[in-house]
């Protein structure tokens, strides 16, 4: 095997290399908090839902470089009720903060059917202080048709949190969330 001829390619693999074993390596923490949404009924007399979640991020020194998420999933079960026709719920997700920041989904559930819904949003966009707060609202409405089958509506609340400052969060760092129903607010 000539060398000559493959020298080019082996240069090339060489340099490759040597550029992977200088680059830096990303040292990435992450925290992740989980909260289940109460089970709660869109029906006639109360066909809008509202959920209040809050995610609080405290440090003992200030977190500059952050990045994460909300993330809500929710399961829509329409009781089995003979002779109707499909309820359609509008799922909203938005940020307090951010109003702009929405995330909408509409779904039609048969009777006796099951949706899932996955509502998305980013989340420490603004934080840089040792205390942090992200505040977001998801409503829920069912068409307000007296033949809909009546949603149960159950769920989880997922934030998640990362900074590019080293592989374990900064000493003290904690991550809590809450949801909190807030009944049908329009």
């Amino acid at each position: 095997m000539s060398t000559g001829k493959h020298l080019p390619r082996i240069v090339l693999a060489v340099a490759a290399l040597a550029s992977i074993a200088t680059s830096q390596v990303l040292n990435e923490w992450f925290l992740d908090q989980r909260a289940t949404v109460d089970p709660l009924a869109l029906d006639d007399v109360d066909p809008l839902g509202t959920l209040a979640i809050q995610g609080v991020l405290r440090s003992q020194q200030s977190l500059l470089v952050l990045d994460g998420s909300m993330n809500v999933r929710l399961e829509l079960r329409a009781r089995d009720v003979t002779g109707v026709r499909a309820a359609e719920v509008v799922a909203v997700l938005t940020s307090d903060a951010r109003s702009f920041d929405t995330h909408r989904e509409v779904v039609s559930i048969p009777p006796g059917g099951i949706a899932t819904v996955n509502l998305f949003l980013p989340a420490w966009r603004d934080c840089a202080s040792e205390l942090c707060t992200e505040n977001y609202t998801v409503t829920l409405r069912r068409t307000a048709l007296a033949d809909d089958p009546i949603i149960d509506v159950t769920g989880t609340a997922t934030i998640e949190v990362h900074g590019d400052d080293g592989e374990v969060p900064p000493p003290g760092t904690l991550l809590e969330l809450d949801v909190t129903d807030i009944g049908p607010v329009p």
